[in-house]
């Protein structure tokens, strides 16, 4: 604004003109309410599906972690038994602690993967489905909040917003369009019966 720089060439941007190109912003990555609720589903059943593998993967995982375990109770008893001199047993001690420590922090990390990607999805697809509404009709809190999830490097230039939508939204923007192709193609329900 000039009140930071008074000798800027840039004119101001009103509200309602930003308020405008936010708005066709957010007609762009809407999806509609039934299309939400399709990729919920298609949502659950990958996670049903990742779920099985996640189950192998985390029974692979545990195995591996009681070998670890036991390597380290069998080195405890080879030092007890002076099968192995102090020097030995540290050495050996250390790199068995930090491979059960690798595999404590691999066991955790599978499963939590699916349960952040799956909230990020939840997340991003609620969005895409009640931005543009929670803009039209919330306040300047509310407007702002939506904004800054959108995307980031906000930037008006010539009265024209600028912003770099977050790469979800921008799959979610790829396939709002074929959606919306989709959709106007589509008869609407005559009573519901169809």
């Amino acid at each position: 604004t000039k009140s930071k720089n008074p000798k800027s060439s840039q004119k101001y941007a009103e509200q309602k003109e930003l308020e405008k190109q936010i708005h066709t912003l957010l007609e762009k990555i809407e999806i509609p309410v039934q299309f939400h609720e399709w990729a919920m589903g298609q949502l659950k059943i990958e996670v049903e599906k990742e779920g099985k593998d996640r189950n192998a993967i985390l029974a692979n995982q545990q195995r591996a972690y009681e070998a670890s375990v036991r390597k380290l109770d069998s080195l405890i008893e080879m030092r007890m038994n002076e099968e192995v001199t102090q020097e030995e047993f540290l050495a050996k001690k250390a790199d068995l602690l930090k491979e059960k420590l690798r595999l404590q922090e691999l066991l955790a990390d599978t499963d939590n993967r699916v349960n952040q990607w799956v909230r990020k999805a939840e997340t991003v697809l609620a969005f895409a489905r009640d931005a543009k509404k929670k803009f039209e009709t919330g306040g300047l809190e509310d407007k702002r909040n939506i904004l800054s999830a959108l995307g980031s490097n906000l930037l008006i230039k010539d009265r024209i917003l600028s912003i770099s939508i977050q790469k979800p939204l921008l799959l979610v923007e790829e396939a709002a369009g074929e959606v919306r192709k989709i959709h106007a193609t589509l008869e609407p329900l005559e009573s519901g019966e169809n």
